[in-house]
């Protein structure tokens, strides 16, 4: 199912539950969006967790997190002669089990979140002559809005690692203002918060030596320390991916979880900001290619 009349629009919605979809936007589309038809899509809830004193009036803040949001979406169906069949099809797209995703449209700016149905979908008519309401809630157990591009730095060595320069590759979705300086990759966050990576490193010989052995790769953020070391070794060919995704932080080898990592590493993400990433090994005979895609994430849309 997929109805996109609204191209030209300045603003719109697109929910997704699988391989189908629907654009909600304004009164030239077949699902036209009402006034104040979206809620729960600026920003968000702030819980604040407290703990009270044992024997002293009031309490004491632990921290403030911010909770999974719900957010409600109300539009028609601006249609007569097709109303029916677009019910019935509305009715078969909305699964109470699958994942969704909302992406919401304002000019040139596109943020995406994941969802669920949070409630029952309502679709009302007050007379024949009415066109169908329909009340759909949704529920993001990730408050966050992701950018809907996906950014890419990839960086090659020209020699040894810890000896030379990388060098950044010239190529399609490569971010805007990170550079390579010797072993350091510099990243901008421009987002409203930190944002988890992916890091794949790719291990390859000299041209000089032809041998290669990386061992004990580590990825340092040079602001505050943290790193992130893997007890293993690459050989020509070897694949190592680093994961700080929230929800789906892992470390793979050749497409294999591999848990080998030091007691004081931390899956540390992208700050807001400038985050400067030292690229590293504690013995190498060969080089590497390391590529690290992210996305930034927003309180709302």
């Amino acid at each position: 199912m997929a109805y996109n009349d609204s191209a030209a629009s300045p603003f719109s919605l697109t929910l997704s539950f699988g391989d189908s979809s629907i654009v909600i936007g304004d009164s030239g589309t077949p699902f036209c969006l009402l006034s104040s038809g979206i809620e729960g899509a600026e920003a968000p809830e702030a819980m604040p967790i407290c703990s009270d004193y044992a024997q002293l009036d009031g309490s004491y803040l632990v921290s403030n997190r911010i909770p999974g949001r719900e957010i409600v979406l109300l539009f028609e169906i601006a249609q007569y002669t097709d109303r029916e069949t677009l019910r019935l099809a509305l009715m078969s797209f909305f699964d109470p089990k699958a994942f969704g995703t909302l992406t919401v449209r304002r000019g040139d700016r596109v943020r995406s979140i994941g969802c669920v149905l949070g409630g029952q979908v309502t679709m009302t008519q007050p007379t024949l002559y009415d066109y169908i309401r329909v009340r759909v809630p949704l529920f993001c157990a990730d408050p966050f809005f992701y950018a809907d591009e996906e950014k890419n730095v990839l960086a090659r060595e020209a020699e040894h690692l810890l000896s030379f320069p990388l060098t950044v590759t010239a190529d399609a979705g490569v971010t805007a203002g990170a550079i390579a300086v010797g072993d350091t990759l510099i990243v901008e966050n421009g987002g409203d918060t930190a944002t988890g990576f992916l890091l794949t490193l790719t291990a390859y010989p000299s041209e000089n030596e032809g041998i290669c052995e990386i061992v004990h790769p580590v990825i340092t953020r040079e602001e505050d320390g943290s790193c992130i070391r893997v007890l293993t070794t690459l050989a020509a060919g070897d694949v190592l991916s680093i994961s700080t995704l929230n929800g789906n932080k892992y470390i793979k080898k050749n497409g294999e979880v591999c848990l080998l990592f030091d007691c004081d590493s931390t899956f540390f993400p992208l700050n807001k900001g400038t985050n400067t990433l030292k690229i590293s090994a504690e013995h190498t005979t060969g080089m590497m290619e390391s590529q690290l895609s992210y996305r930034m994430k927003y309180y709302g849309a």
